[in-house]
């Protein structure tokens, strides 16, 4: 075969004189010598461009004389691919001639002898080939190609059309941040000038006393000055009778000038304040980890149908803890960020630690010992408690979101997300082993992890999912056993296991389910009246605590 740059459309502008003809050919051997002459013929077995001189000549030689010649108009404006050609691509030198009808498949008489001697059907090409174009299978192939290549057309167009949609999705993503900026820093604005009208009215009445003060203060001290003076000028001129009797008769004028300053002295005080944040507010921005998100809109879904990360959070603020002896409970505080040691037998506090931000779930991990998560900072922390103080033993990053957390034979198993995955590790935030899940369809099986617990019975991992609204059941070895889901539960939330049961509580329906490992039926075991108190005082109840709320009146 030529070289692979023969038969290149010409760019040469290097040749004086003379207009470079676009698209012109050129003659293959002749451009290997460093010629370029510009092809007057093709030769279809050696895929070669000729000039005039090469294309008169080329059958002359014994190798090339029943070679298939074709003129200027009849030659093609380029080669085809050199996997086309027919020279076989097992057996250097040799060219395709034979057709095996058995094998369906085409070769040299190499080909023929090596691999299809036993073949009783095999034809040469001329014979095969003489109506290929005619032929149905040429004709589909041809239909199949001009599908093909409609099919590709329509997904270029696609691909630069769903390319705008992306760039319109950010474009449209960040003028939606840049609104809920100006929406915050418009109300910011609104809150600063609420309490500069504040300050600003405390000093006007201050300020206006103060002023009053300075002046009074001003006023008597001009009559000091002037009392002082009158007595320098009679002590200085020796007129002692004079000074006797100024003495006497000043002596209450002196005595109300005290009085005045001592009112003053009353009156010129000033409250001094301070601006103190709203600790809500800090503590919030300390558990804000993201502005909002990215949300993945489905064809024909609606923006206000998409549902947010962020929103599926509904116990977010109540209480949640766990007994880590006899006498001491542990309570999260998700709101103020503080982790807060209560005497069961006082029935009060003991002492509390500020966070840094939200702590989220907890977990016993001995006596007066024990570890939560801080998702937002994707670290689990371990903390002690002697001498009724707590004290920090070690911080674990996790890299992961991580959220709900147990402990059991010596593990911490957590729920986390961002991404969805479940962990084990042990306490000192060694062997870390990542179960990232997926269903039968290989797709990924959680979507929103939410709480975690671990039946010893079965020895089996029970994690609950807020997007997906189920309960899953896996082996230690991350092996999916079981997906529970109902229909009367909308938001499946908190998972424990007792005996041979998975008991669960739906946030949102208000109730409280038995999942019977064994069978795999789900009993709604208490439904309750929705109030937010009765919603807080069960969850409380059930969360820190571990046993089940009698139904009341």
């Amino acid at each position: 075969m030529a070289d692979s740059v023969s038969g290149k459309v010409s760019d040469f502008t290097n040749q004086p004189n003379k207009e470079v003809k676009s698209c012109s050919l050129f003659c293959d051997p002749c451009y290997q010598d460093g010629e370029n002459k510009e092809a007057a013929g093709f030769c279809v077995e050696c895929q070669h461009y000729l000039c005039d001189h090469c294309f008169k000549y080329h059958c002359l030689p014994k190798t090339s004389r029943h070679h298939k010649l074709l003129t200027k108009s009849e030659m093609p404006k380029r080669k085809v691919d050199e996997s086309l050609s027919e020279t076989c691509s097992h057996h250097e030198g040799e060219m395709v001639k034979f057709y095996c009808k058995t094998h369906e498949t085409v070769g040299c008489s190499c080909c023929m002898i090596i691999h299809h001697k036993p073949c009783l059907e095999i034809c040469t090409l001329t014979d095969i080939a003489k109506d290929v174009v005619i032929s149905p299978a040429y004709k589909e192939f041809c239909t199949r190609m001009e599908t093909t290549k409609t099919n590709l057309e329509d997904q270029i167009k696609t691909a630069r059309e769903n390319i705008a949609v992306r760039i319109s999705c950010r474009v449209r993503a960040l003028f939606e941040i840049k609104k809920l900026q100006q929406k915050i820093n418009m109300q910011f604005e609104l809150q600063k000038q609420e309490l500069a009208k504040e300050a600003e009215e405390k000093d006007k009445n201050e300020i206006r006393k103060l002023k009053q003060v300075e002046y009074s203060a001003n006023d008597t001290k001009n009559i000091l000055d002037n009392l002082k003076e009158d007595f320098q000028i009679l002590e200085e001129t020796k007129q002692s009778k004079q000074l006797f009797v100024a003495l006497k008769k000043n002596q209450e004028k002196l005595k109300t000038l005290e009085q005045k300053v001592a009112d003053i002295q009353k009156e010129n005080k000033v409250d001094k304040y301070c601006f103190i944040p709203n600790k809500f507010l800090t503590s919030m921005l300390k558990n804000v980890d993201a502005l909002g998100e990215l949300c993945v809109q489905s064809e024909g879904e609606s923006e206000e149908n998409l549902k947010s990360f962020y929103g599926n959070y509904p116990e977010y603020g109540m209480p949640r803890g766990w007994p880590i002896s006899n006498e001491n409970v542990i309570i999260l505080d998700t709101i103020y960020n503080r982790v807060r040691l209560y005497s069961k037998d006082e029935n009060k506090l003991v002492t509390e630690k500020e966070l840094t931000s939200c702590p989220w779930d907890i977990a016993a991990i001995g006596e007066n010992k024990f570890a939560f998560t801080l998702p937002n900072e994707r670290k689990i922390k371990i903390m002690s408690v002697e001498d009724k103080e707590m004290k920090e033993e070690k911080e674990i990053m996790i890299g992961s979101r991580c959220e709900s957390i147990h402990f059991a034979e010596n593990k911490l198993y957590v729920a986390c997300t961002k991404p969805a995955e479940i962990l084990t590790l042990d306490t000192t935030g060694t062997g870390i082993i990542r179960f990232d899940i997926k269903d039968q369809a290989g797709e990924q099986l959680f979507q929103q992890p939410a709480y975690i617990s671990f039946n010893d019975e079965n020895q089996l991992i029970c994690v609950s999912d807020r997007k997906a609204s189920c309960i899953v059941t896996m082996g230690t070895d991350g092996e999916v056993q079981n997906v529970f889901r109902n229909e009367d539960w909308k938001m499946p939330l908190t998972v424990m296991t007792y005996d041979n049961e998975i008991l669960t509580l739906d946030f949102e329906r208000i109730n409280m389910s038995a999942i019977d490992i064994a069978t795999e039926e789900c009993q709604i075991i208490n439904k309750f009246a929705i109030g937010l108190s009765k919603i807080a005082l069960l969850w409380y109840k059930f969360f820190s605590f571990g046993f089940l709320l009698e139904e009341e009146d």
